[in-house]
Order: C-alpha cells, then structure tokens, then sequence
C-alpha cells in the first residue's frame, strides 16, 4: 500500500514536481513540459512535499512560486484514477491526510508564495493554489479555477472546505463547493479567488521569449521577491458575519443545505456533507476542520454514490479517447451544417464556441435569419458567463446562405433537415457529389437507418449517423452511429468532433432507435401503460422523480411530443414488438389534439402559468378515480419504468450495440443512460443500477410483471442465462 493509501502506485508514471531555484526564488513545476494534463497522485504529491522540504531548508530563498508545466495546464485535480481504486474508508483518510500535510507545508512557509496559474486549475489543483498568498492567472481561454469535487460524489480533500471560506466569505464559498462551480478566469478574479489577471497582449503574442507563460512566470517571480506589491482582498461586513459569527453560520447553513436538498431530493451525500465540515473549522479552528475533512471523504470516496459517479467519470474518459488519433485535425476543422431547425442551430452554437468555423445552411432565408438571431444570443449568454476571449469573435467564424454549394472545403457536413428518409438521403447525396473525397458525411438523425441512408452513394465509408440530443447545445452526449459500411476513419473523426466540443461519443451500431431511444421508449410506454391502470399522471411521475430521474416518463412524452413519441415506437414496433406497444390512451389523446406541451395540452395542462395534470384523462379512460398511491408504494411504479429500461439494456448489451459484451460496453450503455437519458448519476448507469440489483432478483421481478401485465416484460434470455450461471451483468453469456 502507497504511502497515500492507494495501492498498485507506478511511481514514474504517477508523474513528479520540478524543482529550480535561482535568484533568491524557488520554483515548483507541478509536471514536465510533455505533460498534457497534470493531476496530483501519490506520485506527485510526495515528489511536491519533498521539494518543499527542501525550499523549506535553504536560507538565502526568498519566494515561492509554483506554476504548471505550460501555459495550457496548472493542475486538473487528483488522479481520479488512484482515488476510484481506494476501496476501504482508511485508506481515503489517508489519501486526505497527506495531501493535507504537504499543503500544511506550503502554507506554513515563512516566505512570499505565489501560485502562478494558466490553464485548468480545479479540485485539488485550487486545493494546492488556496495554500500560497497570492494567487495569479492568464487570460487564456483554457484557464479556469473550480472547485468540481461533488460531481464526484466527494468534497474538498486537501484543506480547500477550509481555506476557501476565510478567503472570500463562507457564502460564496459553499456557492462554489456544494454546486461544483468551474469558473472561468474572469469570473474567478471578480469573486475574488485569484488576485491578479494577466491579459494576453499583441505584444506578448508577438514575443519569442515564451509569450503569455513566461509573462506569467515574470510576474509571480517580481510578487515572491516583493518587487511588486498586490492589494489583499478583504471580504464584506455581511460576509464576515456570516462566515464568523455562529447565529450567521446557522442561517446560512440552513439555507444552502434546503436549497441542496431541494436540488438532489437527498441522493447526493457529498454537498451537505461539505457544508458540515466547512462549519466545523470555522466552529473549532482549521485543524479540527480538516481532521472533519479526511474523515468525511474517507467515508465519500468508497459510498455507493461515490463509487458510481467515479465508474461514470471512468467511461466518460474512456469515450473521450476515441478520437485521440485525430483530435488535432480536428481542432481545425471546418463544419458543415445543412439545416437552420432547432438541431442545425444547437450544433452550429456548439461548433462555434468550441472555436471551429460554421457553414450554416437552409433554403429557407427567414430560418436562417431565426438561427442567426438564436447563435447570438446563446454567445451572448455564453460570454456573460464564460470567457469572452472565446466568444468575441464566434459571428465572425459563421456564415450562412441558402446554396449547398458553399460547405465545399468542409472537413464534415452535418445533415439536420427533417426526420424523413427520403429528404436525408437527398441532401447527402447532394453533399457526396460536392465535397471532397476526404470530408465526412453525417446525418443527426434519432432513428432512421444509417445503412439505408448511405445505401449507393459513393465513398459510403465516410458516411455515418451523429445523433445530437436536444438541446445541442447542453446535451453533453452523441452517440455516434456506426453502419456496416463506415469506415473506422469517419468514426474516429466524429468521436473526435464530439469530444471536441465537450462532448462524450458513444458508438452504436445501426439497429432501430440505436441506443438511448431504444432504452427510453419502453419507459416511456410504461408510464402510459400504468396510467391507463387508473395511477394518476402526478403519482407516476413522482415514483419517477423519486427514483432519481430529473422528469417523469409522461412529462417527457409532453416535452418530446405525443405524435413525435407514436411515430417513433411506430417505427421501433416490428423491431421491438409488444416492449414499445403505443398505449391507447396516447392515440385517442392525439385524435383530441393534446399533441403536448406544443398543444399546452397532453399528460398536463399546460395553459396556466404551471404545468397541472389534464382532468380530462379520466373521463377519457372512463375512470371513477385514480388509484390511491402513498410514498411507500412509489417504488413499486418506478420499478416498473426502470425494469422495462433494464430488460431492454440488457438485450442491446447482448446484441453488441455498444460493443463487444464486457465491462467497457456495459460502462458506455451506464454513461448514455445517464447522459441521453438522465438515469441517476448516483446509481451508475443502468447496468451497473442492474448488477447492485442482481441478474436473479432481476429476472424475479420480470418474471412477476410478466404474469401480471404480459409479455412485454419476459425477462431476456441474457437475464435468465446470467441469473443460472450467477455471472453479473457485464460478462457475456
């Protein structure tokens, strides 16, 4: 076992600091200039707390500094990798203490430090900048200060719970600790968690001496040896009585943690957990603050929710290797977009605010206008809360028009016209005629074949399906659509793409609805199904909200379109048979036109100034009264939604929709759910979700449904194989 309490620690590949020390000043390097992303493992830290043994010692320096290996990267964090292996509560105490210790170290120094940031600068990284006396950071785009450890289901390891409130006020602390914030460099220096900003010039541009990086280094040498002199920020009298007075304290608390409470329905340990030991040290003094601290992500770092948000962080990862090959080409892409819809203009704002140049394109010049209109005010948006040195000149990489002609010279067309096979297949066979033989075609497209698509148009292995979720410009998942005749480049360039534009790619084959929309319609279905039993749409939404999903089953036919929703289990139905079967209930509510929330008439009453259930749907299904539901019985609804979704992920596991049955194909069905889907995060995906359950009680519970309600929830031969042979779900049968 390391000394961190990881074990199995490659000492070199764990990565180490660089120590320098010249005029008066030492300089800590936290990684080598060939590091990409530097994260602080055991490796590092224990390299870190050596070097600054070592400054501690010498008598003739003056100042610290300590700085990334580039001007790209300060530090990401602590290696998730080494905590997601920590599997007993010590060794995450540990992990916490001493990281704790060596920061101790720096903050105790009796010289001049100064944190010379560029670059992301989150988590432990922020932890490790808190401990210096002066904090200072470039206007690049890539630098950010955030304190995103709840995501993860922990919290602040290294002294951040305690040194970020005396910093800036417990207010806005627990603001940036309990919501995960990752701020850009602007934001970070309004609110006071940097104190310097240095700006990129022409002239520093125009330098041969490093540029910006070594303007940063100057800089943070001239503040450690005291040539230049920083005003220290002081907080406001309402935030020292809330942060140092006991009466303050308890209001706030109160209110941060009903406002968590309200947001997570208690699913989420971590962000109280944060607020409790950040009192603690403002109540008992620091130390007794970060002994709370070890203890407490001694406990997170191996809780169920830890753990699951760790294995979703892991496939995320792993998805966002898939185009590593081509990430480069990609970063100088040119992109196509055919189509000015709500699609056309979410991946146009995506690929713009990535950086990339847009050719957005439509026949119809109003939309484009629309579109247009749109971009702007999401870049608006977009720079009012990022940084606007990312932004400024977005407009200016669009173009639109209403000629195909001009995406010539597109490294990739996306088609977004219409969810109709002959109107796609038109438009790239249109775009296969013009653009280069290199350029990849592909269609957002939630359903229809890829493979009929691309059926007899030439170069059909540049050919393939990117399907955006709505909003495009949020939905963090695409999941990339292999047909049988795409070639491997095409799919390493759009995997790229999407990751490119912070995205996470995962490849599906081409099968009906492919994957998300495969495992969301039976869900879907089932809420409809137990509406018609006489449960009231409230309740079914409810058992749903309290399972851990962020909107109910029938809410989300409202959202999707009741019309939009029978058309594709129409689709789906020769496929899927009687696990997608449309519910009367749905057709007879289309017949009356409550098409949903675009009607304000569906599952809810939308005319008022909140959604309210439609009383009608009674008098519709001839119902006296809903069936009677209390809080203990709402499991039993949501197991029924979750079950039908299970059933059917299990057989797209088997089938090879997300690849060859094994822990990667399973994590990446986990990562979609959560992602396209909105499954709790807290429970790891919907595999994982299965294998806490079980593939025998799994295949109990089914079994039990499928008498009662019929054969759409025979459990899957995959199920009933795993179950007999006692093998979890992500091995193959």
């Amino acid at each position: 076992m390391g000394s961190c309490g990881v074990s199995g620690i490659d000492k070199d590949a764990a990565g180490q600091v660089v120590l320098q020390v010249a005029n008066g000043v030492a300089t800590v390097f936290l990684g080598s200039a060939d590091e990409k992303v530097v994260t602080l493992g055991c490796s590092r830290v224990e390299s870190l707390g050596q070097a600054i043994r070592h400054v501690a010692s010498l008598k003739d320096v003056q100042g610290l500094v300590l700085i990334g290996p580039h001007e790209g990267m300060f530090c990401a964090g602590a290696d998730i990798k080494e905590i997601s292996r920590i599997d007993e509560v010590a060794n995450g105490e540990s992990f916490s203490r001493k990281g704790q210790e060596v920061f101790n170290l720096i903050a105790d120094l009796p010289i001049t430090t100064v944190a010379a940031i560029s670059g992301p600068c989150l988590g432990a990284g922020y932890e490790l900048a808190l401990t210096c006396d002066y904090r200072v950071i470039t206007a690049v785009p890539k630098s950010s200060i955030g304190m995103p450890q709840v995501k993860l289901g922990l919290i602040p390891a290294f002294g951040g719970t305690q040194r970020l409130p005396r910093l800036i006020g417990l207010d806005r602390a627990l603001d940036i600790i309990v919501q995960g914030r990752v701020l850009s460099f602007g934001e970070a220096k309004k609110l006071g968690l940097v104190d310097h900003l240095i700006e990129v010039t022409e002239d520093l541009e125009d330098q041969e001496d490093g540029g910006i990086f070594a303007a940063l280094k100057r800089y943070a040498t001239e503040l450690a040896l005291g040539r230049t002199h920083l005003d220290t920020p002081t907080i406001s009298f309402n935030d020292r009585f809330l942060t140092y007075t006991r009466w303050g304290r308890s209001v706030l608390a109160k209110k941060t943690k009903a406002a968590v409470i309200a947001k997570t329905r208690g699913h989420y340990p971590a962000p109280v957990i944060a607020v409790d030991v950040a009192l603690e040290g403002l109540r008992r003094g620091q130390k007794n603050g970060l002994d709370a601290e070890a203890k407490a992500i001694g406990n997170l770092i191996v809780s169920p929710e830890g753990k699951s948000l760790q294995h979703i962080w892991g496939h995320s990862e792993l998805a966002s290797k898939i185009g590593r090959s081509l990430r480069d080409e990609v970063r100088h892409a040119k992109v196509g977009i055919i189509g000015a819809g709500v699609m056309g203009t979410g991946i146009a704002t995506s690929c713009l605010i990535a950086g990339l140049p847009v050719v957005l394109i439509d026949d119809d010049q109003e939309a484009l206008d629309q579109a247009k209109r749109k971009i702007e005010s999401a870049l608006s948006r977009n720079a009012a809360q990022g940084d606007l040195s990312d932004n400024e000149n977005a407009l200016e990489r669009l173009q639109v028009g209403t000629d195909i002609s001009h995406v010539r010279g597109s490294s990739i067309v996306i088609e977004t016209v219409s969810e109709v096979l002959s109107a796609k297949a038109e438009v790239l066979g249109s775009l296969a005629k013009i653009l280069d033989a290199k350029a990849i075609l592909a269609s957002n497209t939630s359903s229809l074949s890829i493979s009929k698509l691309a059926a007899g148009l030439p170069g059909a292995d540049r050919i393939l399906g990117m399907h955006f979720f709505n909003p495009a410009e949020k939905m963090r998942l695409v999941e990339i659509v292999q047909a049988g005749s795409t070639g491997g480049r095409a799919l390493i360039y759009a995997s790229a793409l999407a990751s490119h534009l912070g995205k996470s790619p995962v490849v599906v084959r081409d099968v009906p609805a492919f994957l998300v929309n495969r495992l969301l319609l039976p869900y879907l279905m089932e809420g409809a199904h137990l509406l018609e039993e006489g449960y009231s749409s409230t309740d079914i939404d409810r058992s749903a909200l309290a399972f851990g999903m962020p909107i109910g089953p029938l809410r989300l036919i409202d959202e999707i379109g009741l019309d939009v929703c029978v058309d594709l289990a129409g689709g789906m139905e020769p496929s899927y048979l009687a696990r997608v079967r449309v519910p009367q209930i749905l057709s007879v509510l289309i017949d009356q036109g409550a098409l949903g929330r675009k009607s304000e008439l569906g599952f809810y009453d939308y005319s008022g100034d909140k959604p309210e259930e439609n009383l009608q749907i009674g008098e519709v299904l001839n119902l006296d009264e809903d069936l009677q539901v209390t809080d203990r019985e709402l499991p039993l609804l949501a197991q029924r939604l979750v079950l039908s979704m299970m059933n059917e992920g299990v057989r797209s596991l088997d089938e090879e929709v997300a690849g060859v049955v094994g822990p990667e194909a399973a994590g990446q069905i986990d990562l979609a759910t959560v992602l396209g889907i909105g499954f709790p995060a807290f429970r790891g995906g919907l595999i994982r979700y299965a294998d806490t359950l079980g593939p025998a009680s799994v295949q109990e519970k089914l079994l039990e449904l499928a008498n009662a309600k019929g054969e759409r929830f025979l459990p899957w031969k995959g199920i009933t194989e795993r179950a007999r042979r006692g093998l979890g779900f992500d091995e193959a049968v």
